[in-house]
């Protein structure tokens, strides 16, 4: 019986192969066009078709490039850095800026566009509590002032001594999920010695920035590092924080990265006034030199200049993002510290 079957089965496979190779064979004999025929109908077609869709596509660039023009001459109206604009550029990391640009054009379309912090303390805002604002609240006085339909919202999800460790697990409770640009204060909390305690670290930080670029609008996603020069071993100062480490998932995922230590070392070494380190606990209100210490305690930046030179690393970053599409400046070339941006590339597919 199952011989039979087999027999069944196999004479069916002949027979359909048999007709196939036919009906292969009869349409080869109706038509056989040459090759150059084929190329000029398929040239033809495709121009027929695309140019409609090429003009719609310069239309929508025009236009979008339009509105960064005039973000652009916004942002330089109401930025005005504390911090040489060459020491900014040398302390950014570009990468691939795509994500940034295209939250960027939502926001200047008038879109809802969420900026989102997140970070420990120093981005919750302790410290911060000097008569002027922290980093987060200046950039949305500033977002205020270049969008000022009131469609861009700046979101705070920074907790006071959290590391990536729990923000990869609970980021949802801090991000909402159509967040457009999310910038990440982890680089103090997140370290634990230039060592292989560290460097377990990466893996729930780059879960983290995994989770983000995942999220339904592919927000930009920008690492904003601090640094502690106060209250750690004063050996190697300069390697006081994991952005060597960070750096690695900065330039594997294409992420724009700004560096506080290396736009405020220098002016640290040099005593200038602002970038005093004052070794108490607590920068006395009593105290004459009180707005010239960089540090309000042994561990959280003063607003006075601190948070301003975190926000001018932002707000810098957004500056130049929407300039280098002026009509004169085209898209490529201009960026300080060595960044690579504008690609075209986007972020890595996390």
């Amino acid at each position: 019986m199952v011989a039979w079957r087999a027999l069944v089965v196999a004479w069916f496979l002949c027979w359909l192969c048999w007709t196939c190779r036919n009906v292969a064979s009869s349409g080869d004999a109706v038509a056989s066009p040459s090759l150059s025929s084929l190329s000029a109908t398929a040239t033809a077609s495709v121009s027929a078709s695309s140019a409609p869709e090429l003009a719609s596509a310069s239309a929508s660039a025009k236009h979008w490039r339009g509105h960064l023009v005039r973000t652009a001459q916004l942002m330089g109206q109401n930025m005005q850095p504390g911090s040489p604009a060459p020491l900014l550029a040398r302390a950014t990391y570009h990468g691939d800026t795509e994500r940034l640009r295209a939250a960027l054009v939502r926001a200047s379309q008038g879109h809802s566009t969420k900026f989102v912090a997140l970070g420990g303390s120093i981005t919750f805002g302790i410290g911060a509590w000097d008569g002027s604002d922290s980093w987060v609240k200046r950039l949305a006085s500033f977002a205020a002032a270049v969008w000022p339909a009131g469609n861009v919202q700046v979101i705070n999800g920074a907790f006071g001594g959290i590391s990536s460790s729990y923000l990869s697990t609970c980021v949802s409770v801090h991000c909402p999920s159509d967040a457009d640009l999310v910038i990440i204060e982890l680089a103090s909390n997140d370290y634990r010695g230039n060592n292989d305690e560290g460097l377990q670290q990466l893996r729930p930080f780059e879960r983290l920035v995994r989770k983000l670029l995942r999220l339904p609008h592919h927000p930009a996603v920008v690492l904003l590092d601090t640094i502690q020069l106060l209250n750690v071993d004063q050996v190697d100062l300069y390697l006081r924080n994991c952005e060597a480490e960070l750096f690695e998932v900065a330039t594997y995922y294409g992420l724009p990265l700004l560096s506080f230590k290396a736009a405020a070392f220098g002016r640290v070494q040099n005593g200038e006034a602002g970038f005093w380190l004052n070794g108490t606990q607590h920068a006395r209100v009593d105290d004459p030199n009180r707005l010239k210490y960089l540090y309000w305690d042994n561990m959280h930046l003063s607003a006075t200049v601190g948070h301003r030179l975190l926000f001018d690393l932002v707000a810098s970053m957004l500056l130049h993002e929407a300039h280098r599409w002026q009509p004169h400046g085209g898209t490529a070339g201009g960026h300080g510290g060595g960044g690579s941006g504008g690609s075209g590339q986007g972020a890595r597919d996390p």
